[in-house]
């Protein structure tokens, strides 16, 4: 039960942190391609918007299953 919430709330805050534009996410998804990191230089459009929204839709589905399981 823990891990299931858990994740959902890791995906709602993935999620709400791109529509957001919060640095920290940015350089998540940075670190994730294997970018050198560039916190003052920002540019959105360097995210694939299938990782944005389809990345944190898979966490929200792993976690609903965890909690039915």
């Amino acid at each position: 039960m823990p891990a299931g919430i858990s994740i959902l709330v890791f995906s709602a805050y993935e999620r709400i942190g791109y529509l957001c534009k919060w640095k920290h996410i940015f350089c998540s998804f940075q670190n994730a391609y294997h970018q050198k990191m560039t916190p003052d230089s920002i540019d959105w459009d360097l995210v694939s918007k299938t990782d944005a929204y389809l990345i944190p839709g898979i966490f929200a589905l792993f976690g609903v299953i965890l909690l039915l399981l």
